[in-house]
Order: structure tokens, then C-alpha cells, then sequence
């Protein structure tokens, strides 16, 4: 677990969506021996890790993780399909049969 102050946390949601790392869970534990604002992530190897930031305290704000990056994050695949799709003339509510 690394412990980190409340504008690292926010610095480091960011950084992690950027760089595609993907978020297991982003919680807000009031209660409990480790409470605040905790960011639980996988390495490459399949471990799950934590950043937690102990500053955060009941009734603080509570941003769910799409508000903390903006929208959410174009893939290459995403941006690919798009670019098909946007070529072809095809909107992405056709529907395949």
C-alpha cells in the first residue's frame, strides 16, 4: 500500500487512466482501521495493489472515477472502429443481422 496526499491521489487516477492502467475499484471507506480514499489497480503480474490517500474523511467529496478522468478513455481499437465507420458512411446505431 502507498499512502499519498489527496492532490496525488486525484494526479495519479489521472495518470493511471492516461496511461491505460486499468482500475479495479476506486472506494471512499469511512469506516474501519484504514480509512480514506483508497485505488486499487493489477501490476503486470496479476497482483492487486492499493494507493491510498488517508486524508480523505466522511462527508468529504466522493467523485466516482469517470468524474475524476472526464470521459472515458478512446482505445486505439475505439478510435479505429470510429474511423471505419465514419468512412463507410455507417453510424454506430445501425444494427448487424
Amino acid at each position: 500500500m502507498l499512502k499519498i496526499d489527496g492532490v496525488t491521489h486525484w494526479k495519479a487516477v489521472r495518470l493511471f487512466h492516461e496511461r491505460g492502467v486499468k482500475i479495479e475499484e476506486l472506494t471512499y471507506r469511512a469506516h474501519g482501521f484504514f480509512t480514506g480514499r483508497e485505488l486499487y489497480f493489477l501490476d503486470p503480474s496479476g497482483n492487486l495493489l492499493e494507493v491510498r490517500d488517508p486524508t480523505w474523511k466522511a462527508g468529504m467529496a466522493t467523485p466516482a472515477l469517470a468524474d475524476i478522468v472526464g470521459r472515458p478513455r478512446r482505445t486505439a481499437r475505439s478510435t479505429a472502429a470510429s474511423a471505419r465507420r465514419s468512412s463507410t458512411g455507417s453510424s454506430s446505431s445501425s444494427t448487424r443481422r
